[in-house]
């Protein structure tokens, strides 16, 4: 907002400028119709009529400065701040700047003039005005502009928010509805009262919950047709098995025939222990 305040303050400025310079360059050519040179003295003959032209604003101050080419003060302010003096006269350009005189900031049309038979001399003619003019009707703009910002935007933020809440509640449905699911469900979510937006999303979502679903009833039905596993006797696997540990009891044969292999083993060429291996 701040931002936008500056940012409006100077467009502003620069549009509550232009007809004030536009009077301001008016002003300075119309005096320098009352420049004249005579045997190359340079004077100016003001008339009462275009001085109380220049005192009839009640808002602003107006100054004015005329200098002959020697830098000698022909008529006007004596304290009048002269141009930058890398600029490069031009004879009849007028020229804008902003500048401080007696501790106001001024707007200043300037130009040189050739009144002389030489070229190279030129008589500097200088008008300024301060700024009290411009800075009532930028401030007059910011507020034609700004009060309406300030009515319009709070409106427009309001007006989002409740779109925002508005477009949203599909989704918050959606996700009741999905919260709801109990954990072995895998039925498809129903597709009628989802956002166009999101419609492609929950499309796949189903398409996953159906493939998984087939998935898992497959699984099942291949568990349920696995015959159990039998052991080398023909019994079931878990027939000869006593306690959590599967052990053998003392008496199986199979475990005589693995202490016979031990016995023959330990003992190649010699005769095993006797009772080690059955006969």
């Amino acid at each position: 907002m701040v931002l936008l305040v500056a940012l409006t303050w100077f467009v502003a400025q620069g549009i509550a400028s232009k007809p004030f310079d536009r009077a301001l360059e008016f002003n300075l050519l119309a005096l320098t119709q009352f420049v004249v040179a005579k045997d190359n003295v340079v004077s100016f003959q003001l008339t009462p009529q275009a001085r109380d032209l220049l005192r009839a604003d009640d808002s602003d101050l107006v100054y004015y400065q005329v200098v002959d080419p020697r830098g000698t003060l022909i008529s006007g302010e004596v304290d009048f701040p002269l141009p930058q003096d890398n600029q490069t006269p031009e004879p009849g350009q007028v020229m804008l700047r902003d500048d401080t005189l007696r501790g106001d900031e001024v707007r200043v049309a300037y130009a040189w003039l050739a009144r002389t038979d030489d070229p190279g001399h030129l008589v500097l003619m200088q008008v300024a005005e301060t700024k009290a003019k411009r800075s009532t009707l930028a401030t007059e703009i910011i507020k034609g502009v700004m009060v309406p910002q300030f009515i319009i935007l709070p409106l427009a933020v309001l007006l989002v928010w409740l779109a925002l809440v508005r477009g949203i509640r599909p989704l918050n449905e959606l996700e009741q509805r999905i919260r709801a699911r109990k954990p072995d469900d895998l039925s498809p979510i129903e597709e009628s009262f989802i956002p166009q937006e999101v419609a492609p999303l929950v499309s796949s979502i189903n398409d996953l919950l159906t493939r998984l679903k087939a998935s898992l009833t497959t699984q099942k039905r291949f568990g349920r047709r696995r015959p159990p596993a039998q052991n080398p006797s023909g019994g079931l696997a878990h027939a000869g098995r006593t306690g959590p540990a599967g052990k053998q009891p003392a008496g199986s044969p199979w475990l005589l025939a693995a202490n016979c292999a031990l016995q023959h083993a330990r003992h190649p060429h010699g005769q095993p222990v006797a009772g080690a291996c059955p006969r």
